[in-house]
């Protein structure tokens, strides 16, 4: 919760630090793993790390639409593109619907897969979720991929 919190509260050295532990006494906790690695991905920092600890999440929970939607993210981020996309794919599938960021990030990497459509029509569905973005109205309205 402290590492939560920290974040929450835009101190992030303090946060990673709290995760770091965390995952010193168990580098297995799936919680820590994702949110660790997500707020690495938002921040754009060690993203290979975070690559390795959202993988260490899909091989306990593959189903598991939040994190199946990080581990895409990363992707993303280190652009590669059509993999991120298999991925998010799966995370709609199990139930990242419900999620207006995770159907943000699904338009964000249809974008850089060449549907620009499908991912306009995906920004806009996500924004009725809620939980998007501050881009999501000038990507809709755009057309175009903002950050």
């Amino acid at each position: 919760y402290l590492a939560e919190v920290c974040y929450k509260r835009g101190n992030l050295e303090q946060s990673f630090k709290y995760y770091d532990e965390i995952l010193s006494i168990d580098n297995n906790d799936v919680v820590a793993l994702n949110n660790y690695a997500y707020y690495l991905a938002l921040e754009k920092k060690d993203l290979n790390k975070a690559l390795e600890m959202s993988a260490k999440t899909l091989k306990k929970e593959p189903d598991n639409s939040t994190y199946l939607d990080t581990y895409a993210y990363i992707l993303f981020l280190i652009k590669k593109y059509p993999e991120a996309l298999k991925y998010i794919e799966l995370a709609i599938l199990k139930g990242g619907t419900n999620s207006g960021a995770v159907l943000e990030h699904y338009g964000d990497i249809l974008y850089m897969n060449g549907q620009v459509d499908l991912a306009v029509s995906t920004w806009k569905e996500a924004k009725e979720k809620g939980e998007t973005s501050e881009f999501i109205d000038i990507k809709i309205e755009s057309r175009e991929l903002h950050e």
